[in-house]
């Protein structure tokens, strides 16, 4: 589980994201960010089309995991998480792998 300071929890907090130019794509999940000013502060969604409550938690647990593994390596930006439906049944390894490429391709210049 992810240490608190670095959640993203109140819905006011996600509406932040909504017009950002900041997005990267991958296979598992959408990437809304933006630069933050201290530590790295992350949010999850997965919606009811990906599957019922058991697949979503399922691909909530598995974003939470790759940002959890790569913590360290992340620079200070805010962002959210929007899960695929392809997401529910990939593997860790494939999760990281897609993380990993999508952390290369962050820019927070404007």
């Amino acid at each position: 589980m992810l240490p608190t300071k670095n959640r993203l929890d109140l819905a006011r907090q996600f509406r932040h994201f909504k017009n950002s130019p900041h997005v990267i794509e991958s296979p598992y999940f959408r990437m809304v960010y933006r630069a933050a000013s201290s530590e790295p502060k992350f949010g999850f969604v997965v919606t009811s089309k990906t599957g019922g409550a058991i697949q979503r938690n399922r691909a909530r647990r598995l974003m939470r995991e790759m940002v959890r593994l790569r913590l360290d390596q992340l620079p200070p930006i805010e962002a959210v998480f929007i899960g695929r439906r392809r997401l529910t049944e990939a593997h860790l390894e494939e999760v990281l792998a897609s993380f990993d490429k999508a952390l290369s391709k962050i820019s927070l210049s404007r």
